[in-house]
């Protein structure tokens, strides 16, 4: 199937630079306190509404 090839492809290329990205952004949270702040609020509204996931949790095919 042409998904698979797909979603193999994009798999490979976010595991290619995984390690690189994680490095940049790594203590970008620590640079930008209203962010942090943001995301915070943000992470307790939800945990206090029981709605989520909040992110792409999608199954692996």
């Amino acid at each position: 199937m042409i998904t698979e090839g797909w979603l193999a492809d994009t798999r490979a290329s976010y595991d290619t630079v995984a390690a690189s990205y994680a490095d940049q952004v790594r203590d970008l949270l620590d640079q930008t306190p209203y962010e942090r702040a943001f995301l915070a609020l943000f992470a307790d509204l939800v945990k206090t509404t029981g709605r989520g996931p909040v992110a792409d949790e999608s199954p692996r095919l």
